[in-house]
């Protein structure tokens, strides 16, 4: 799909010679599809995970972590759900509020990562899943900001202008 989209937009430019608005839209879609292309990777990453390491370990060492990363992962999910809607809609206004909900991804994230450390140095037979389940983590965490990243360009495609750097806070 990522390269049927790249073809698309590459012909529509090299044969139809869009307008500002056409073209920003073009170029937005064109970046728009490497970050979905690169969220699919993450979530097969994790799949592969869970079905072939996490499936077969003991989990009970990070048991008392799962509740921040499905806090984590439902915010990520509905971060790009919102992105990709302010695409569909052309929403400058929707596209600002994706990465303002970044922060409590990146929060968890730390959170997650110094709990992973601490229970790697008291239980050193679960180092391998430590290390596995902190890139579980950080995958969720990368779906977040390149979920951030479709809204800006969202934003630019609709308004024209470079996100406003005060929309993060």
């Amino acid at each position: 799909m990522y390269r049927q989209i790249d073809d698309r937009c590459i012909v529509s430019i090299a044969t139809q010679q869009p307008m500002a608005g056409d073209l920003r839209f073009l170029v937005s879609t064109l970046k728009i599809a490497t970050e979905i292309e690169r969220i699919a990777d993450y979530a097969n990453n994790i799949a592969k995970m869970v079905q072939r390491k996490f499936a077969q370990e003991d989990m009970s060492p990070i048991e008392s972590m799962k509740p921040s990363v499905d806090i984590m992962a439902r915010e990520a999910v509905s971060m790009l759900t919102e992105a990709l809607a302010s695409y569909e809609k052309n929403d400058s206004d929707l596209a600002l509020l994706v990465p303002k909900r970044d922060a409590l991804v990146n929060r968890l994230n730390k959170d997650l990562f110094r709990n992973i450390l601490a229970m790697a140095t008291v239980k050193q037979y679960a180092n391998e899943l430590a290390m596995d389940f902190h890139t579980a983590i950080r995958y969720i965490e990368r779906v977040a900001d390149r979920s951030g990243n479709i809204a800006e360009y969202v934003y630019y495609a609709a308004t024209g202008f470079r996100f406003p750097d005060n929309s993060k806070k």
